[in-house]
């Protein structure tokens, strides 16, 4: 009995010594295992470039530190419109004069006129000009946004005219400037002053008015967070003109250090537009800041053509 127990015993004591070492043996080829696959892993990571990121339109960023173009379905909505348009070759403008190009393609967008100070379309901006202007004519310019400056006097808008303004041909008190920050010829020109955080527009260097960074910054971002471009061939055929719509440029995400930089290089420009009525009261129609067309894509993170597409109309060359 004694040889049956004790042979019991050291069987049991190699047994449970077998399956200590295959639980030992298995846990060393799982360690070597998973050591190994960290290893291939890293190595594929390390030694594979990644993929350039493409966005889901198939048009690749210009902006090389985020390569991704975000989704836009105000873009997307107004693309399926725009080809429409743009099928229809040339259109007569529903009005004579600067602004036919953008009121027309409004019209045709069936947006009504207005003075909002959000995007026309889904929240977005269009803007319009004729492909036959210059953009690096000196004169040519291309709305960005209305904004009120901060006044540093209690003047009502009329008197205001009176004290800096100058008598038009007409014979009424006028205020139309042109302002950037190369002094102009009354003594005008803005500054961007970057310690205190403003735009103060100067009279013979006395600041007289101002706008606040953190004003500009929300306008920018209000008025021009997402916009298109669209460029328009245009003819005239003796009665009229007429607009064909070809070109589209999608922005996205402006920046106020690009709008700053642009500004003291004398490419964005201040506009006063105000004058006096034959009742004596003030009429303002809104200080209008303005950009040259070749310093748009400096405002923007993201800039990407759309169109024109591969086949145009075939009464594009009419």
């Amino acid at each position: 009995m004694k040889k049956v127990l004790c042979w019991r015993a050291r069987s049991a004591v190699a047994g449970r010594r077998a399956f200590s070492t295959t639980i030992r043996a298995t846990l060393l080829g799982f360690s070597l295992w998973a050591a190994h696959w960290g290893y291939a892993q890293t190595q594929t990571r390390t030694q594979t470039p990644a993929e350039p990121q493409v966005a889901a339109s198939g048009h690749p960023s210009l902006n090389e530190r985020t390569p991704r173009v975000p989704h836009s379905a105000a873009r997307d909505c107004f693309l399926q419109r725009f080809d429409r348009i743009c099928a229809q070759g040339f259109v007569d403008t529903q009005r004579a004069g600067a602004t036919g190009v953008g009121y027309t393609l409004e019209s045709l967008l069936q947006i009504p006129e207005n003075n909002s100070p959000r995007g026309d379309f889904m929240g977005m901006e269009i803007k319009a000009h004729r492909l036959t202007e210059r953009t690096t004519e000196p004169r040519k310019k291309v709305n960005l946004f209305l904004k009120e400056p901060v006044w540093n006097d209690d003047l009502t808008t009329a008197e205001r005219i009176r004290r800096f303004g100058y008598t038009s041909v007409s014979g009424r008190p006028a205020w139309y400037q042109s302002v950037t920050c190369d002094l102009n010829d009354r003594g005008l020109k803005l500054h961007v002053d970057r310690e205190r955080q403003r735009v103060a527009l100067l009279r013979h260097n006395g600041t007289i008015a101002l706008w606040p960074f953190s004003v500009l910054r929300q306008r920018l971002q209000e008025k021009l967070r997402e916009v298109v471009f669209v460029g328009a061939k245009a003819r005239d055929t003796g009665t009229g003109e007429q607009f064909h719509y070809t070109s589209v440029i999608w922005c996205a995400e402006p920046s106020l250090d690009g709008f700053l930089e642009a500004l003291e290089q004398g490419d964005v420009i201040v506009e006063l537009r105000m004058h006096v009525r034959a009742s004596g009261g003030g009429r303002n129609h809104g200080t209008a800041f303005r950009i040259r067309p070749d310093r748009l894509g400096d405002l923007y993170k993201f800039k990407m053509p759309c169109r024109p597409l591969i086949r145009q109309s075939a009464t594009d060359g009419q």
